[in-house]
């Protein structure tokens, strides 16, 4: 019994690494690039940007405070 479960594991063994050495992987790499933006542009949509995340902060903890109901 212990060398027929010795053997399968072998088996197992070598057909993994068959299939590991002729695997083809089907996914490519894809690289992209995005239009330069002057400093300042990219100051603005920062401060953009900023001004929206704390906004939602501050809606999301004043729907979260206890004794407020929307």
């Amino acid at each position: 019994m212990k060398s027929l479960t010795y053997a399968l594991l072998c088996l197992a063994a070598l057909i993994g690494s068959a299939l590991a050495h002729f695997h083809l992987p089907k996914g490519d790499l894809e690289l992209k690039t995005y239009p330069k933006v002057s400093d300042a542009e990219f100051a603005v949509m920062h401060e953009g940007a900023l001004s929206l995340v704390l906004k939602m902060q501050r809606s999301l903890s004043d729907a979260l405070r206890p004794g407020t109901s929307s």
